[in-house]
């Protein structure tokens, strides 16, 4: 009883060191925060700042998210949406140029990693290569390798897997197994 009552407490101080600090230092301290905060702040932290996550998610450490939205600053996650019972692995990381939805029921691997976007900035290289940005859609019970690539624009059907160190180009279809780089049809699930 005394041992949970602790841990709530240093649970909290931690979650009221970060709302303090990112007063002083703005968003990107909470970003920050995130690489390093116990998995059980990770949920409250992400919703304080404007993502809609669901209940009975369980996040590991060391979550990165990049492109915050930084005109309001409790709407900084905004573009994160997670559903029901998730499982998001150690060191995922989200690029939140554009919205990124994960359904219910999916596991999404170690070091996996989603681009909404890719951008050369204001170089030469810019007149062969577009800014282009795209929404990233995971469908319910689906399974993301760890050290999966997702890019720009992709939606993963439902119950659909996506092998470990694929990058993933193109939509998923449902019931469908995925791998390599770029990510192929392997066989149907169903």
């Amino acid at each position: 009883m005394i041992k949970k009552y602790l841990i709530d407490i240093i649970l909290k101080l931690e979650l009221y060191k970060i709302f303090f600090f990112k007063k002083l230092f703005g968003i990107s301290y909470v970003s920050y925060s995130l690489t390093k905060c116990f998995k059980y702040n990770i949920s409250h932290i992400l919703r304080k700042y404007g993502a809609k996550i669901g209940v009975d998610n369980n996040f590991i450490e060391g979550i990165i998210v990049d492109n915050l939205y930084k005109n309001g600053s409790n709407i900084a996650f905004k573009n994160l949406i997670v559903g029901n019972n998730t499982y998001i692995g150690k060191g995922v990381f989200f690029d939140l140029a554009e919205q990124i939805v994960i359904e219910d029921s999916v596991v999404i691997g170690a070091k996996a990693t989603f681009l909404t976007h890719w951008d050369v900035g204001n170089r030469a290289m810019s007149r062969y290569y577009k800014r282009k940005t795209g929404k990233i859609v995971i469908k319910n019970s689906s399974w993301i390798g760890a050290n999966v690539t997702i890019l720009q624009g992709v939606t993963i059907g439902e119950f659909a897997v996506v092998a470990a160190g694929s990058v993933v180009l193109e939509d998923v279809p449902p019931y469908s197994l995925y791998a390599g780089n770029p990510a192929k049809f392997k066989k149907k699930i169903k």
